[in-house]
């Protein structure tokens, strides 16, 4: 009885609090915040294609950001900041991939 009664009270606990993980870029979306660009890739697959975009220790990815091009040659990191639209493809497990609005560099 005693065990089922602690049990109950950490159900509740746990569910008044709402004890669930939220990652960074839950909430992202026109919003613009600060990121670092760190990495494109080349290859033509589902989730692979694109941009890696870090926001704080979160990476999102995007098929393309405006007014940057993917030159071979290009150095990373590129820290700007970006507004980030809607998610437009979800990877399941992977890294999602995000409409990104507008970018600008900072200098």
């Amino acid at each position: 009885m005693r065990y089922l009664k602690f049990l109950t009270l950490l159900v509740f606990i746990f569910s008044a609090t709402n004890c669930e993980k939220r990652n960074e870029t839950e909430n992202v979306v026109n919003s613009t915040t600060d990121v670092q660009i760190v990495a494109f890739h080349f290859e033509k697959l589902y989730c692979c294609w694109g941009w890696d975009i870090k926001i704080g220790t979160e990476i999102i990815k995007a098929d393309s950001i405006p007014n940057l091009k993917p030159w071979a040659d290009t150095i990373f990191p590129i820290n700007g900041k970006i507004t980030i639209g809607l998610k437009t493809r979800d990877c399941g497990k992977g890294t999602d991939y995000y409409e990104i609005k507008e970018f600008t560099v900072n200098k």
